[in-house]
């Protein structure tokens, strides 16, 4: 393998047990900020990755890496079929109402 070849988020996480689309997304770069302990990670996917992979590899990259927090920015190649936002947003906002008391009243 030459020094240049970008590598895909399976290999470079091969000890993670996240399965899904993610795994073939390539990693174009990765920015480790060490004051504040927070690492940002650009990938290119072809196919949609659902936002509960991004949760469990996140999750997966703190803990890791002792990290407070950590961020994933994907950009998808062109024709990607990708779902609803309205989808996505359901499937943030329906945890968090069952977690929180408040949200539940409305």
């Amino acid at each position: 393998m030459k020094n240049n070849e970008l590598k895909k988020i399976g290999e470079i996480f091969s000890d993670s047990k996240i399965k899904g689309n993610i795994n073939d997304a390539i990693v174009k770069a990765v920015v480790l900020n060490k004051k504040t302990r927070h690492l940002k990670m650009e990938i290119s996917a072809e196919k949609y990755i659902d936002i509960s992979e991004f949760e469990e590899t996140n999750k997966f990259i703190r803990r890791k890496f002792m990290l407070e927090d950590s961020t994933i920015c994907v950009s998808y190649i062109e024709g990607t079929k990708k779902k609803p936002i309205e989808e996505e947003l359901k499937k943030l906002y329906c945890p968090c109402v069952v977690n929180t008391l408040c949200l539940r009243q409305f």
